[in-house]
């Protein structure tokens, strides 16, 4: 009977069986790893593909149920607008406007469009809207600053900062507002009242502002005296005529017209009983 020779499995062979498992443990952790990433890039793949060729023919911001679906296990569809409360424009305007609506996918909603549209209600001035992923839509508006209410000879019409007509619709919060008359004036009446401003006591007076021949102002105080104003040097006039307004000379009621038309000098109208007391003061007098 013949021996059997038996042969123990040499170093280098068990060294290679051991590095044969270690590598495919290795394979598996990173299968692992790998796998839902590749899942994850397949759905985004299938989303952005759906975008780019708008899945069965649908218009461009409707989207297969498919596609919505796996945005929304991907969070990307749109649950909710946050929008920073207005004074004078409802969140339910802002939403109408902005076209957006629950579900839609995130991807699919541009903020500069939605910007756009915001900013044609007539009390928005500006708008920012910002995508906050993953489902929210951010609104924030800046409500335009009304000035003066606009006699257009028809209606009442607020006029904005800029030179804007908002609308007639007048809240009571500005029924107090200086009047402004005459063509062209809400183009004009930014630049008055900006150069007003600077003379806050006068301003404070000012009851309504008409523009005379589309070249220069004619103000209403609310005691009745009218102020007319140069086509240039408005400002120098202001300065006059707050340096009257130091002198007490604007509060008597007698006073029934102060032309500053010519630079340097003032000229007065005033009642017949108050013709003496501004004689004292050294001033011009039309009677």
């Amino acid at each position: 009977m013949k021996s059997r020779k038996l042969v123990a499995p040499s170093k280098k062979t068990r060294s290679s069986k051991r590095t044969t498992k270690v590598d495919q443990r290795r394979k598996a952790v990173w299968v692992k790893v790998l796998a839902p990433l590749g899942g994850f890039v397949f759905l985004a793949a299938v989303i952005w593909g759906a975008l780019q060729l708008d899945v069965l023919g649908r218009t461009r911001l409707g989207l297969d149920k498919g596609v919505i679906w796996f945005g929304s296990r991907l969070g990307l569809c749109l649950t909710k607008v946050e929008i920073e409360p207005m004074e004078y424009t409802s969140a339910d305007e802002i939403l109408k406007a902005s076209g957006v609506y629950r579900g839609q996918l995130m991807l699919r909603i541009d903020p500069e469009d939605v910007r756009l549209a915001i900013e044609k209600l007539p009390w928005v001035w500006s708008a920012i809207v910002r995508r906050r992923y993953p489902d929210t839509l951010y609104v924030r508006c800046i409500e335009r600053q009304p000035i003066a209410i606009w006699n257009n000879g028809k209606k009442m019409l607020l006029v904005d900062k800029v030179g804007d007509v908002l609308s007639d619709h007048i809240p009571d919060v500005f029924s107090s507002l200086p009047a402004i008359a005459g063509e062209g004036a809400p183009e004009r009446a930014p630049k008055l009242f900006n150069l007003l401003s600077k003379f806050p006591d006068i301003q404070a007076q000012v009851k309504a502002a008409f523009l005379i021949g589309k070249r220069r102002w004619d103000l209403l105080f609310s005691h009745g005296t009218k102020v007319m104003l140069p086509e240039e040097d408005v400002e120098e006039a202001l300065q006059r005529l707050s340096e009257l307004e130091d002198k007490n000379l604007l509060e008597t009621y007698v006073i029934k017209k102060i032309d500053l038309r010519f630079k340097g000098k003032t000229i007065f109208k005033v009642a017949p009983e108050a013709t003496v007391k501004l004689q004292t003061r050294g001033t011009t007098k039309e009677t």
